[in-house]
């Protein structure tokens, strides 16, 4: 997970809403001037190019290059001036207005840009996006990326936060991790205050302007203070909306009756784009036997969740979810027909592999030692988490869990450092599973091969979308094959906002645009 995680994680992320002075008033209310946002996780790092996974504050400091519309359908400028695909898609032509500034107030060139980008693609955790970038040329204000081969997953690589511009000169004086606390980039706000683990406040940047061409307002937006709030517990993070100290914030499922029937609240739901699948360290004993892992897919009963969940997940069996780019429902059914809960054949392949309860405590042992593993997750995923270990106690498996924060997760499955672990992330394009497969990510790659290698870099370079959805079929049922992780479901994702604001869009995939918000 980690993006892009969304690991999103997700991902599902939301950004900030404004106001706008109402012409005329004698006094203006200085609530009305100021946004609380709420999130569930702490931040590692506000730069953009050094993080695995983007929240809020993110989105406040850097504007991506491109924007995917708000039916994700064509390329649109956003910080951009102008984007030009090439006809033969082997080229992006971006142009930046001749006013583009950093938000500390210094210009910003196409060489600015172009180094920026350099930057990327040395530092980046997602550094291999480019990889089939064959050069980037900067003239002037206009920048075009040229490419090996025409290049299927780019555009959501420049839509999201990830692709933000950050001042490089800044970069070097202030090295990783001061620019990672106090980054200069371009978007509609910037870093005021940060206490760690509590809060984030973030003050207008004058200079900011961008070109969406479905909005009115191109300028700095209305708010001039917007603060974000780390609240990890899901009751405290709602209370606090429903008492009137947070604008803004996601809403886990089992609070969305309780916030939807309050009138001062209005809930904004979308599909998420990605996945969440259970992790399974293939390099420990018995996760390292194939057979061991395809009896769990067979404990494993993801209605169950859904059930669990209200309804506010739905179960997935492949690697692309509905809302992404190369989904292929034929293969989504086929991989459900093999794959679905079959509690005796898990139970059965158990036996064949010797796992035995020789002292009768309802657990199995094999080869002597327990079948006892630990789970790890975040308090967001206290639902599946549950659900997980019951299903594995009724095959003779004990599950101890353990929840930590996401970035502590993220770090166990990096470190090989956990027996399982939910993981989850969202990105528009399932090119994401790249750096949870290839060989190249080195520590980062769950699990490779050859083959599986081949499949990845072939589904980069094939443009057509129903080829595509094709290749990624064969990819998904190579990971069906081997079992390296069970795939689970995928979200529904839900926005509380306060009704008194008005005037933003939403996106087909749940993305808000805030520029033309009023708080009334």
């Amino acid at each position: 997970m980690s993006r892009k995680a969304m690991q999103v994680v997700g991902l599902a992320v939301t950004v900030v809403m404004l106001v706008l002075v109402v012409a005329g008033c004698a006094k203006q209310d200085p609530n009305k001037k100021k946004l609380v946002f709420a999130i569930a996780n702490d931040i590692e790092t506000l730069d953009v190019q050094q993080m695995y996974t983007g929240y809020t504050p993110h989105t406040l400091l850097f504007t991506p290059l491109i924007s995917l519309g708000l039916s994700n359908d064509n390329a649109y400028p956003y910080l951009a001036e102008s984007v030009e695909i090439a006809a033969d898609g082997m080229s992006i032509t971006l142009v930046f207005a001749d006013d583009l500034k950093f938000s500390n107030g210094k210009n910003c060139s196409g060489q600015d840009v172009l180094k920026a980008i350099e930057r990327y693609r040395q530092i980046s955790p997602y550094a291999s996006d480019w990889e089939e970038v064959k050069e980037v040329k900067a003239e002037g204000q206009k920048l075009t990326i040229y490419f090996k081969e025409p290049t299927a997953y780019f555009l959501p690589v420049l839509s999201s936060m990830y692709s933000g511009i950050v001042d490089v000169q800044e970069a070097e004086k202030l090295g990783k991790e001061g620019f990672g606390q106090k980054p200069v980039g371009i978007g509609p706000y910037v870093l005021k205050q940060w206490v760690q683990g509590s809060h984030l406040v973030f003050e207008k940047n004058p200079y900011y302007k961008d070109h969406l061409p479905f909005v009115k307002n191109h300028g700095p937006w209305a708010f001039d203070e917007v603060t974000v709030r780390i609240i990890p517990d899901n009751f405290t993070r709602i209370s606090e909306l429903e008492a009137g100290n947070v604008d803004v914030t996601q809403v886990p499922v089992e609070f969305l009756d309780r916030v939807k029937s309050n009138s001062e609240l209005k809930v904004i739901s979308s599909v998420g784009q990605g996945e969440t699948y259970l992790a399974l360290n293939t390099e420990k004993a018995p996760f390292s036997s194939r057979d061991f892992r395809l009896a769990l897919n067979y404990a494993i009963n993801k209605d169950e969740i859904k059930s669990a969940w209200m309804g506010s997940v739905e179960p997935i069996y492949g690697l692309v979810s509905p809302s992404q780019l190369a989904y292929s429902e034929e293969t989504e059914k086929e991989l459900r027909s093999k794959m679905k809960y079959d509690l005796q054949r898990a139970r059965t392949i158990l036996a064949e592999l010797g796992c035995k309860d020789t002292d009768g405590d309802g657990y199995l042992e094999k080869d002597g030692k327990k079948l006892s593993f630990t789970l790890l997750g975040t308090s967001a995923q206290k639902v599946p988490l549950t659900v997980i270990q019951n299903q594995l106690k009724a095959v003779g498996i004990e599950v101890k869990i353990q929840e930590q924060a996401a970035s502590y997760v993220r770090q166990a499955v990096q470190d090989r450092n956990y027996d399982m672990a939910l993981r989850s992330w969202s990105w528009p394009d399932p090119d994401i599973w790249y750096y949870s497969f290839h060989s190249s990510m080195g520590k980062d790659s769950i699990w490779n091969s050859p083959e599986l290698d081949k499949l990845l870099e072939e589904q980069r370079k094939i443009v057509d979308p129903k080829a595509r959805a094709a290749k990624w079929g064969e990819i998904s049922r190579k990971i069906a094959e081997d079992v390296p992780f069970i795939p689970l479901y995928y979200s529904y994702n839900y926005t509380a906002v306060r009704s008194n604001i008005e005037g933003y869009q939403v996106s087909v995939s749940g993305a808000i645009y805030w520029n033309d918000a009023v708080k009334k």
